[in-house]
């Protein structure tokens, strides 16, 4: 799943009146990307497909058609498609709209594992491919997508999830992503929305040190999302470590300052 991937604009740094480390022109570099934490876990036998990595934990037929999902502020539905023996087609939606697509697909040795996926829950959308190792043997009698997957590397990433602006304001800040997520908050330490990503979707900041910012994201109030940006010494590089709350799975970012023009 890891809807971390869908990132750029789930964080936000503080800003006094003087200028931050964090203001400026700020794009990632994927090849540097990392995980960490939980691997992804799935089960699919007897005609059903669940989730078993990410709280709640769905389940539903893998029928191809379409099924509510209770208790996940991020989804309300899901279709999963057995494509064949090796690939596995997961769609998620909110109210009817499409959110979220992956495609899994096992590779011949059965030890590795590519995911496609398209990210609709901005106002552009963003995708990518990443690759996952097997942790443990092959599940008998399920579908080949079945068992522990620890990713591995960040293969793709579109143009939509590389940029991000930061623009200082008086005790605030003006944020603007290139997926179309933005904000323009003052630090009151209160939830504030996010705009172009779904509705309901707000952030809050706190201060950690100089350099460093929590994030925390919710989603119709429920947290979805903890993140911490480090700007580097000399003010050029900043790491973003993002953890999926519900998946309880880890991705850190490494971006780089762009010179000012």
């Amino acid at each position: 799943m890891y809807k971390c991937l869908l990132w750029l604009g789930l964080w936000l740094p503080c800003a006094c009146l003087a200028e931050t480390p964090f203001a400026g022109t700020w794009v990632v570099e994927p090849e540097l990307t990392t995980f960490s934490l939980r691997p992804l876990s799935f089960m699919i036998e007897r005609g059903t497909y669940k989730r078993t990595s990410c709280v709640p934990y769905p389940e539903v037929p893998s029928d191809d058609q379409e099924h509510a999902i209770a208790g996940d502020p991020l989804i309300s539905s899901m279709s999963v498609h057995l494509m064949d023996a090796r690939r596995v087609e997961v769609t998620e939606k909110v109210s009817g709209k499409l959110v979220w697509k992956g495609d899994y697909a096992v590779s011949k040795d059965q030890k590795s594992m590519t995911l496609k996926y398209q990210d609709h829950r901005a106002s552009k959308a963003v995708s990518g491919t990443i690759q996952f190792e097997r942790e443990g043997d092959v599940v008998a009698n399920a579908h080949l997508l079945s068992g522990a997957w620890t990713p591995e590397k960040l293969l793709e990433l579109s143009p939509g999830g590389l940029t991000m602006k930061i623009q200082d304001t008086d005790n605030g800040l003006v944020m603007s992503a290139s997926d179309g997520r933005g904000y323009d908050i003052k630090f009151d330490r209160q939830d504030h929305p996010l705009t172009g990503y779904l509705d309901g979707a707000t952030v809050q900041v706190g201060r950690r040190a100089p350099q460093t910012l929590q994030v925390n994201r919710k989603q119709s109030g429920v947290l979805v999302e903890m993140s911490l940006g480090t700007v580097s010494g000399d003010g050029q590089t900043m790491m973003l470590g993002q953890q999926d709350w519900q998946c309880r799975s880890k991705v850190t970012w490494t971006l780089r300052k762009q010179p000012t023009p």
